[in-house]
């Protein structure tokens, strides 16, 4: 908190020292306007906890994805996992399965109203959005079976009829960047209209392998091109259709810099690997969302189809085997492909006259993943794991999972007066997923199939207890399914893995105070979590998987504050407090602690290798360690994010300043603790921009900004690779950049 405090005197007084009696003068907060419960409401009327984030915020930070939205709302944590796997967590309430094909995250994610199920679509780069909302919580009747955290949505600008317009800019940095962006909107008469947008990202790594032949070799390069194009087609007040479609790839670019937490080096950006490491991703999202206006309601049908083809060729071990002196160069290839289709159909009431308010939907998911990995190791010793030699093959295993899901669902809020309210909403769920595993060319059989149902659903109060301040009390019950494992003779994980459920409380309030120059949006909650997923490994060699931690609990208070200081100056803050814990006894076996293991079979005369063998088993399950008390993963006790914006105006143009601060505590990486390898560390990052419009060239605009201002050496993430090998890398924020562009609308 004392950062937080020295951060606002601070700049208080620069801003108002270096700018005074220029300010642009502003008499109130401006409404903002969300769609979290399907339905258009302000900010401030939503009894939810929701952070809505513009466009001016992500381009004043820098924030290109769903990845480097970490801490930009109360509670939210995005972790990158194995170089382009997210795992997002809110309130603790994250992805600790990311190695499991099946599995599927516990904060949903939606662009335009789609249901995106694959977390390496977090990748697309954002492009002429309106806003992003991130609503934090379960989300158990409108968002569907795998929202026990809660649900990002990107929503994107739509065509415009009758106005043509756009804009373009184009950005360079240090690390070679280039950055070129555009948008054009077209209309095609009095009923249609286009809009098309592309951005192309291109940089030298952040990082670089510093030893050996590969001496030299970026990591963290970016080469994005993105291009996306709606048509809106609108003959009439009462019925309109967009058609969508957005096209993404990472083309051929070298790996996400995986430090292991034991390499040698002095500098956080030099790694000392083996392998020239290279990564590729296609995605295709295509959308129609038809939409009718009657008297009664409104109609809307949202139609999604979305393909992910990645590639990826890495050092395994990140160089772990030659700087511990074990020798061996260990790589893999990896491919994950997935499609899904989804048709969402909804109905929400418009009888502004009524004291009912009601949604009723359904919806509908076709979801397909195929996974391939194969690894190799330089058995022979020649310093060199051939790829492609049947002889250094170390493992290989083909996957191929569908999950079918529908749902129906349907909510109301009655006016019992005009200050109280109620909701009550309800969803039934019906979930199967079947896949089909060979490892070793299908020398294991196949998987069985899983379905279950489950009922979900949301109760709540609000109280308008002065006119500028509401109150609400809410229970929400989250669900997500279970799944598979890939293990056949399991000793402690099974299988078949439960379906994880979360049981949220939440007290809160939203004022506006001052004539609106101050907004306040407090909430605590209190949660029972049942059965969370995690990946764990079995005392049987080569067995493991998702397991459940049967109980957990999460408390917190959450704050979010907008105030006018003075003409011109703006505070944004956010903070979140955290406490996590596992409530029940559960044995877990750490993998790092199992491999470790690997000397002392062998010595007692077993085989660690043999998944039948007695003693391998029996010395590993004697390695079980006792999780209760833990905190869960991703959960800083305390994080903030804290800005400052200034607008002026001054002879030359108008000057929009803009200063952020976050701070993240330390967390938990995993379940196994707090301490050593599972430890992220926290950070404090300071970003700045400036944006000019001129006042001769009013069309013209320029911007400079600075991220990571004070080029801290943070840790975004901590990730330990559950099977097979000792290997906990991480990942880091990215260093100082400084970006300057310049942008012309018309």
């Amino acid at each position: 908190m004392r950062y937080s405090v020295a951060f606002t005197r601070l700049f208080t007084l620069f801003f108002s020292s270096v700018f005074v009696n220029t300010a642009i003068a502003q008499t109130a907060i401006e409404e903002v306007v969300v769609t979290a419960q399907k339905r258009a409401e302000t900010l401030a009327d939503v009894p939810l906890s929701i952070t809505a984030i513009t466009p001016e915020v992500l381009d004043g930070d820098n924030i290109k994805n769903v990845a480097e939205l970490s801490s930009q709302a109360p509670g939210l944590t995005v972790a990158k996992n194995e170089g382009f796997s997210r795992a997002v967590a809110i309130r603790g309430i994250g992805f600790e399965t990311t190695q499991n094909v099946i599995s599927v995250p516990s904060v949903a994610f939606h662009i335009d109203g789609v249901f995106i199920p694959d977390a390496n679509a977090l990748n697309l780069d954002f492009i002429d959005i309106e806003r992003v909302e991130v609503l934090r919580g379960p989300q158990g009747t409108l968002f569907g079976q795998n929202s026990t955290g809660g649900t990002i949505n990107v929503i994107n600008k739509v065509p415009e009829l009758r106005e043509f317009g756009g804009k373009f800019d184009i950005g360079v940095g240090n690390y070679s960047l280039v950055q070129p962006r555009g948008t054009i909107n077209i209309p095609l008469g009095e009923a249609v209209a286009v809009r098309a947008s592309a951005t192309y990202l291109n940089h030298d790594g952040f990082s670089e392998i510093s030893s050996g032949p590969l001496d030299g070799y970026d990591l963290d390069e970016a080469d994005n091109l993105q291009f996306q194009g709606k048509l809106l087609w609108q003959p009439n007040d009462n019925f309109s259709a967009i058609f969508s479609g957005t096209h993404f790839q990472i083309d051929s670019i070298h790996d996400r810099a995986q430090r292991h937490v034991s390499d040698p080096s002095g500098n956080i950006r030099d790694l000392t690997q083996d392998t020239a490491g290279t990564f590729d991703l296609d995605t295709q999202l295509f959308s129609l969302t038809l939409e009718w206006n009657t008297p009664v309601a409104t109609i809307k049908s949202i139609t999604g189809y979305v393909e992910n083809d990645m590639a990826n060729f890495l050092d395994n071990d990140r160089g772990a085997n030659a700087f511990l002196g074990v020798g061996t160069q260990d790589i893999t290839i990896s491919t994950r492909d997935s499609e899904a289709w989804t048709q969402e159909i909804n109905i929400v009431s418009n009888n502004e006259d009524s004291r009912l308010d009601w949604i009723l939907g359904g919806f509908y998911m076709d979801f397909d993943k195929d996974v391939f990995f194969d690894e190799f190791i330089d058995f022979n010793g020649n310093g060199i794991a051939e790829f492609g030699n049947p002889a250094e093959r170390s493992f290989v295993v083909l996957t191929l999972a569908n999950r079918e899901s529908w749902s129906i669902y349907g909510q109301g809020t009655f006016d019992i007066s005009d200050r109280l309210r109620l909701t009550g909403g309800v969803r039934y769920t019906d979930d199967t997923i079947s896949s089909s595993v060979c490892v070793f060319f299908c020398a294991v059989p196949s998987m069985p199939s899983q379905s279950e149902t489950e009922v979900t659903g949301k109760g709540a109060v609000e109280w308008d207890a002065t006119e500028n301040l509401m109150v609400y009390f809410s229970y929400t019950r989250g669900f997500k399914p279970g799944g598979n494992n890939l293990n056949t003779v399991p000793a402690i994980v099974p299988q078949l893995t439960q379906s994880e459920t979360v049981d949220a409380f939440e007290i809160g309030a939203k004022g506006e105070f001052l004539e609106n120059r101050l907004q306040l949006f407090a909430s605590g909650f209190y949660y029972e979590y049942d059965n969370m997923q995690f990946l764990t490994q079995d005392p049987a060699p080569f067995q493991g998987g998702v397991d459940n931690v049967p109980e957990a609990e999460v408390l917190g208070f959450e704050l979010e504050m907008k105030a006018l200081l003075s003409d011109g100056l703006t505070l944004d803050a956010g903070f979140s407090v955290l406490d996590t814990e596992f409530t029940a006894d559960f044995l877990a076996l750490d993998p790092v602690v199992s491999a470790g293991l690997n000397g002392a079979i062998f010595g007692a005369g077993g085989n660690p290798f043999n998944p039948f063998d007695p003693i391998a088993t029996g010395i590993r399950a004697s390695a079980l360690q006792n999780i209760k008390g833990n905190s869960l993963p991703k959960a800083p006790d305390f994080s903030t994010n804290i800005s400052l914006t200034y607008e002026a105006s001054l002879p030359f143009g108008a000057l929009t300043s803009r200063l952020s601060f976050t701070h993240r505590d330390s967390f938990a990486s995993r379940v196994f603790g707090e301490t050593g390898i599972n430890r992220t560390p926290g950070y404090e990052l300071v970003n700045l921009n400036f944006h000019l419009k001129p006042s001769s060239f009013p069309n013209w605009g320029l911007v400079f900004l600075v991220t990571n201002l004070t080029d801290e050496d943070a840790v975004n993430s901590r990730w330990t690779n559950n099977f097979g090998i000792q290997s906990t890398s991480e990942e880091f924020v990215a260093p100082r950049q400084f970006i300057g562009r310049i942008s012309y609308e018309f």
